[in-house]
């Protein structure tokens, strides 16, 4: 009889159900595996678009560069118009000192356009008309308008190069305008306050390696920080620079403040001067402004004014709102540009302090003597800072004022920079410049405002 199969269980395993942990990482898995999968499917399709948005570019015609020069008379489409470089090379035809009108026509590679100024022609006007060049070798007259670096004013005189601008000349001697930077690196990096205690031996306007000396004496003059700088006190700010600051403060605020380095505009400017030596004693000469290798253009002195009533934030100069082509077509419209901060908020609180101490008893205090009974001035804050060094031939004093006038009322501000190079005898100084720029300005706006109407008025 024939064996029979063995009879086999066919039933399958039970398979053993995956624990929780198991199950979690197989769900984490599949959800990677179709995020990878929609990921490829999306960058397939910005691929796809991108490519054909280049092939599109490249395809498009360009548009006609020259179409305005070429056709002047013919109103050029969107596309066209002026950059700043092209705007850049209209300016540097001319000098734009001492204008009389507030638009100015220019022709370049046979197209008209005329240029459309920030200048205030009544501030201009009286500033032009105030000008005292009988004993003057140079004269440089700046305002501006802090918040947006608009050139309100720019009037000059120069003797030895009449078509020249000397606003724009960086190569005047800083002088103890530097001593605003200084002021603020030993705020923020010394910790000096306005009241703080100073103290020096010797007088107030030298600088010799004795007086450079920590240690008190009984000959030792004592007065706070806020007097030394409304004096002017060399000794004061050359321990600063010689003891607290050394070389890469002095560089590092220098740049900050807009030394050896350009601004951003249409106006060829070129760079104020810092150079800082491995010497100490150069330190100090730098930190007191004893020297003449650090210079400064007077453009250059109102936009450190400007950037101090802007609690640090310095503009790009700004001195052409509109260009337009003889057609009427705007071709290029000019707008506020920054240039970095030069300190924190409240050092530039305190350095105001200080200069306007240089105003009510400080180094420019007769010439500014009875504003606060002035009609115009006497409702102003008004502060600054004077400087002033022999040319090396001893022939020539540039005398320096750079300061600022805020009606807090209004909200109103102004920066004035000021340059006089006096030759035999002293002229008008450049404070007294100053004065008169601020009055002329804020005379104006309280004229405008009481011809307003007032909101409960019949109109």
């Amino acid at each position: 009889m024939p064996r029979m199969p063995e009879r086999r269980n066919i039933t399958p395993p039970v398979q053993k159900r995956p624990d929780w942990r198991t199950y979690q990482t197989g769900l984490q898995r599949s959800e990677a595996a179709r995020n990878r999968r929609k990921a490829l499917t999306r960058f397939g399709i910005i691929l796809v678009a991108t490519a054909v948005a280049v092939a599109f570019m490249v395809l498009k015609p360009a548009p006609d560069d020259h179409l305005l020069e070429a056709h002047p008379g013919k109103k050029p489409p969107a596309e066209t118009g002026l950059d700043r470089t092209k705007v850049q090379g209209l300016l540097s035809a001319t000098p734009w000192v001492n204008l009389s009108e507030p638009s100015v026509e220019r022709v370049a590679e046979g197209v008209t356009y005329q240029i459309e100024t920030s200048l205030d022609q009544g501030l201009q006007q009286d500033l032009m008309a105030s000008l005292n060049p009988a004993n003057a070798r140079f004269i440089a007259i700046v305002a501006l308008a802090p918040a947006t670096g608009r050139i309100l004013a720019m009037v000059g005189h120069n003797r030895l190069e009449p078509g020249q601008n000397p606003c724009l000349q960086s190569g005047f001697p800083a002088a103890s305008i530097f001593k605003i930077v200084t002021a603020a690196a030993a705020i923020e990096q010394c910790r000096f306050t306005v009241d703080a205690p100073t103290f020096y031996t010797g007088r107030k306007h030298t600088l010799y390696k004795s007086q450079l000396k920590e240690k008190k004496s009984r000959w030792s003059n004592q007065m706070t920080f806020r007097n030394a700088f409304a004096e002017s006190v060399n000794p004061v700010f050359g321990k600063i620079g010689f003891h607290c600051l050394g070389k890469k403060s002095l560089e590092s605020y220098g740049k900050a403040f807009g030394f050896n380095r350009r601004f951003a505009g249409e106006l060829p400017l070129l760079p104020s001067r810092l150079a800082v030596s491995e010497k100490p004693f150069q330190w100090a000469e730098v930190a007191c402004g004893f020297n003449r290798q650090t210079t400064l253009s007077p453009l250059h002195g109102a936009l450190i004014a400007a950037a101090l009533i802007n609690d640090g934030l310095m503009m790009a100069p700004q001195l052409v709102d509109r260009v337009r082509n003889e057609a009427g077509t705007l071709l290029y419209q000019g707008r506020p540009g920054q240039s970095g901060r030069v300190a924190k908020p409240e050092t530039c609180r305190d350095v105001r302090r200080m200069m306007q101490a240089v105003v009510d008893s400080g180094t420019c205090r007769k010439q500014f003597r009875g504003y606060r009974k002035d009609r115009v001035l006497g409702g102003l804050t008004i502060g600054g800072k004077t400087g002033s060094i022999n040319n090396r031939s001893q022939d020539a004093r540039f005398d320096w004022f750079v300061g600022y006038a805020q009606d807090k009322a209004k909200k109103t501000n102004l920066a004035v920079a000021v340059m006089v190079a006096h030759e035999k005898y002293i002229g008008t100084r450049a404070a007294r410049y100053a004065r008169l720029a601020m009055r002329s300005f804020f005379e104006r706006r309280m004229a405008q405002n009481t011809s307003r109407p007032s909101k409960d008025s019949p109109s």
